[in-house]
């Protein structure tokens, strides 16, 4: 993993974190400080459009060469389910519990045994479900994007098995994104989705990145590129990590104005600017690593990253007690909204930092190590 995606990845939780927060502290229920809300409302979109082009860079940089390699669908499965599901059914099985034991909150636990079994499964669901939130995913409400993650992972799954049947579900894709992005729905308007574009750029991103060698790039770099790579000057990641930033910037500013809300920027069009943003900084780190220069090499920087998974599944729920609990001690104003979101964003990643050091690494350590011994590797952190 390279230590400046590490980083990235940490600061896109962060976002997210930042977006759900201000949320919170929106409610009137709470402090309906909605002009301080407004301040973070782009987190929520960039932070998880982000996590999109990267799990396609991941998935493409590390298993293109598995593509029509049948034999090797085990080992690629094996490690996508010890990445994504541990995590998820800890997480998932504690707020479960904790909702269950507060009679207010018991609701939000699918009574159907149905149900619960696909929400453990990540399959995605209509959120028109009984027990099933707006978002499609029952009891961790964010686990909605893992739902496009795993049929992201089903889809690579089939290329490598089937190049010649992944092509055709692609051209169905496509067909169906076409005729029932805005008309269908569920379940063609969840394949419609146009975040699922967002992992074909980041394969995009990755395969740009595989075919170019930076200036005084390390010999450590696979011998393919080193070969038959085009070589890029140290300006092309300066550029394209500038170029990133002021996408992204830009995206944020109309986002926070309220531009999509009044209807003058369409969403597909923020979910475009964050995901190229996300790509151009991606490439940047990347190319910039491979000479030397590390980004975010801070090891807070470095564990928040490792833990951004934890994070990203344990926020919600905690910030939601915080609030709760500032209800109780009475804080009010904006005042005491600051002071709530200074808590609730500390607790979630303090809360997320042990969590992952202390259970995720030691558990996904154990299960790469226990029946696939050549998976030791799947113990690192989640990508």
């Amino acid at each position: 993993m390279y230590k400046s995606l590490q980083a990235c990845r940490g600061l896109a939780a962060l976002m997210v974190v930042f977006y759900h927060a201000r949320g919170a502290i929106s409610q009137p229920k709470y402090f309906g400080e909605s002009v301080l809300g407004n301040a973070f409302i782009f987190g929520g979109s960039a932070g998880v459009d982000f996590f999109f082009v990267l799990s396609g860079f991941i998935i493409f940089w590390i298993h293109a060469k598995d593509i029509g390699q049948p034999k090797r669908l085990g080992s690629y499965l094996a490690k996508r389910a010890i990445r994504i599901y541990p995590t998820y059914w800890t997480i998932f099985a504690v707020v479960c519990c904790a909702a269950l034991a507060v009679p207010a909150l018991r609701q939000t636990v699918p009574g159907d045994p149905w149900t619960l079994l696909k929400a453990l499964l990540l399959v995605p669901m209509d959120p028109a479900t009984p027990g099933v939130t707006a978002t499609g995913a029952p009891v961790l409400t964010v686990a909605w994007s893992l739902q496009f993650e795993v049929m992201f992972y089903l889809f690579v799954a089939l290329a490598i098995i089937a190049p010649r049947a992944c092509l055709l579900v692609a051209a169905l894709w496509v067909v169906n994104f076409f005729t029932c992005r805005t008309v269908c729905s569920f379940p063609l308007g969840f394949f419609a989705d146009y975040r699922i574009l967002l992992f074909a750029l980041g394969g995009a991103t990755a395969w740009l990145c595989r075919r170019t060698v930076a200036s005084g790039a390390a010999a450590t770099l696979p011998a393919a590129v080193a070969r038959g790579g085009w070589r890029v000057g140290p300006w092309t990641d300066r550029l394209s990590l500038m170029l990133g930033v002021s996408i992204l910037v830009a995206a944020a500013t109309l986002h926070t104005l309220g531009l999509m809300d009044a209807g003058v920027v369409r969403q597909e069009s923020l979910i475009s600017l964050y995901g190229l943003a996300s790509a151009l900084i991606i490439f940047g780190v990347v190319k910039a690593e491979d000479r030397g220069a590390v980004h975010g090499a801070h090891a807070g920087w470095q564990v928040l990253g490792a833990a951004s998974y934890a994070l990203y599944l344990l926020h919600y729920p905690l910030i939601s007690v915080v609030m709760k609990l500032m209800m109780v001690l009475g804080l009010r104003g904006l005042g005491g909204a600051l002071f709530a979101l200074a808590v609730a964003v500390s607790v979630s990643v303090a809360a997320a930092v042990l969590f992952h050091l202390h259970v995720e690494r030691p558990m996904l350590r154990t299960l790469g190590a226990w029946r696939w011994p050549a998976l030791r590797a799947a113990g690192s952190p989640r990508v």
